[in-house]
């Protein structure tokens, strides 16, 4: 890394480009902002401004509360060459850059006041003999439709919208979690681009540091990743299922699942809820356990009789259905009345129906084994206190464990292996731009979740769900893997170009 960016970027095939620009700066040296023009001209894909009419939409992340953020250029990139003459350009312009796939990052690390670098025509699909490879604007729905009449599947989350770039890159949790591993346990190559302008193609035989990296370290952290080569699970159906409880049995349903999940079979993937979709006084919280079995059905009803055991009470709604694994995910994703086309974000393509998210406060803590009932007391008391009209308000759970604690800690930069299941303590509203103080009821109501449980934890954080709240965010989403991922960053971008609040930087250690 002796060779300076520049120097690289010369010597590589974008030196005409690169000579182009730099006569551009010189020309513009005196002008009041970096030459946008001369950038969208040497684009092979298209670059959205803020007096172009497509901006609006362009500027847009999942969330509404990020609008106040206006970037000065969304680029979106049809060439891996694309992304390497923005970042070229947003160095030699001292431009502020960031990658945006599904724009889904909750703590607003996908925009940028600078230049947003849109991945999202990057998400062609390739099913090869034993891999398959996806550009990295794909998202989780895209995969499924290309992925399904094969037979086959990436493990994935269950909202379609989300780029499976970073979803991947920072660990990846799904249904198929606890039988299959994390979708970074399945990365076998990935192509990246340098902040120096050199494209790169790591695994474990070449560049073996940065595909370590990449395989938990979140995104955005060592360049912009532009194709990811992952080995496929073989699969055609889902057993789902659906059961429910009334609001006086939530202590017994929560620690119930919490024993369930931490004793159960690799076969079970399975998500607690408890919600009040609106938090006004008076109003009852609804209790339920979802999930899905990739084992035989009649196996799933037994598990089912042992949770209820252990809740101490059977389910007052119980359904089991085993379906295609398409049809099963297309209705995880809130869209088994729409097409694939349908279930994308509005905007997106013509027939696109999904809306944005809504105002989102979040804080997730990860736990190796079930709360005592003093802890699962101390988390309802405090769900229910503070009832306040308007917000929507959840607790989460999420099982992990299985497959995906058969790595050690160091194998991969994602270090959760000794976790067992996760809880998330989410507050939203409808509207994207709530008032000071509801943001701040917002707020206080899932500290007071988060601080509940947090001694009962094993004090790390999913690093896909970045929580600005915290302090401790190093030791939280890499534990004793940071500081080898500082020596990372430092290797692969040593002027640290690639930044944002909790970007892995040598900062704190």
């Amino acid at each position: 890394m002796s060779i300076d960016r520049r120097t690289t970027l010369r010597l590589g095939a974008g030196a005409a480009l690169g000579a182009t620009l730099l006569t551009t700066t010189g020309a513009a040296s005196g002008s009041s902002g970096p030459p946008w023009e001369t950038l969208r001209r040497h684009l092979k894909g298209t670059l959205v401004l803020p007096a172009d009419q497509a901006y609006g939409q362009a500027r847009q992340t999942y969330f509404s509360q990020f609008d106040a953020t206006g970037p000065q250029g969304i680029a979106y990139c049809a060439s891996v060459q694309d992304v390497r003459t923005c970042l070229r350009f947003a160095q030699d312009h001292d431009v502020p850059a960031v990658p945006r796939g599904g724009g889904h990052s909750q703590a607003g690390y996908s925009t940028t006041p600078g230049l947003v670098i849109d991945m999202s025509r990057l998400r062609a699909v390739d099913v090869r003999a034993d891999t398959v490879a996806v550009g990295a604007g794909a998202q989780q729905i895209d995969v499924l439709a290309a992925l399904s009449p094969h037979g086959l599947a990436l493990v994935g989350g269950t909202c379609p919208t989300v780029g499976v770039a970073g979803y991947l890159l920072g660990g990846g949790y799904g249904l198929l979690t606890r039988s299959e591993g994390m979708a970074c346990d399945h990365l076998v190559s990935a192509e990246i681009v340098l902040a120096d302008g050199r494209i790169v193609t790591c695994s474990r035989d070449h560049e073996p540091d940065l595909f370590w990296a990449l395989r938990g370290g979140g995104g955005g952290n060592f360049g912009i990743v532009t194709r990811l080569e992952s080995v496929p699970v073989k699969i055609s159906r889902l057993v789902n299922f659906t059961l429910s409880w009334p609001w006086e049995r939530a202590a017994g349903v929560l620690a119930g699942w919490q024993d369930w999940v931490t004793e159960g079979p690799a076969e079970l993937g399975t998500v607690l809820g408890i919600a009040l979709p609106d938090a006004a006084p008076g109003k009852v919280p609804v209790v339920t356990v979802t999930g899905a079995w990739t084992g035989s059905a009649q196996a799933l009803e037994r598990a089912i009789d042992g949770l209820a055991a252990r809740v101490g009470a059977p389910p007052a709604v119980r359904t089991v259905d085993t379906l295609p694994y398409q049809e099963s995910m297309m209705r995880w994703y809130g869209c088994a009345d729409k097409s694939v086309e349908q279930c994308h974000r509005i905007g997106y393509t013509p027939e696109a129906l999904l809306r944005r998210g809504d105002f989102l406060r979040l804080r997730n803590r990860m736990f190796s084994r079930p709360l005592p009932s003093s802890g699962n007391e101390a988390l309802l008391t405090a769900f229910d206190a503070a009832r306040r009209a308007g917000h929507g308000r959840s607790i989460t759970g999420v099982a992990l464990g299985g497959r995906a604690n058969d790595p050690a800690r160091t194998d991969t930069a994602y270090v959760h292996r000794d976790t067992n299941f996760a809880l998330i303590f989410a507050d939203t509203m409808a509207d994207g731009t709530p008032a000071e103080d509801e943001r701040t009821a917002a707020q206080t109501w899932v500290t007071a979740q988060f601080q509940a449980v947090d001694n009962y934890s094993n004090g790390e954080t999913y690093q896909n769900m970045p929580d600005p709240a915290l302090t401790d965010w190093r030791q939280a989403y890499y534990g004793e893997n940071h500081r080898r991922l500082t020596e990372v960053r430092k290797r692969y971008d040593p002027g640290r170009f690639f930044r944002f609040p909790q970007a892995i930087s040598t900062a704190g250690v």
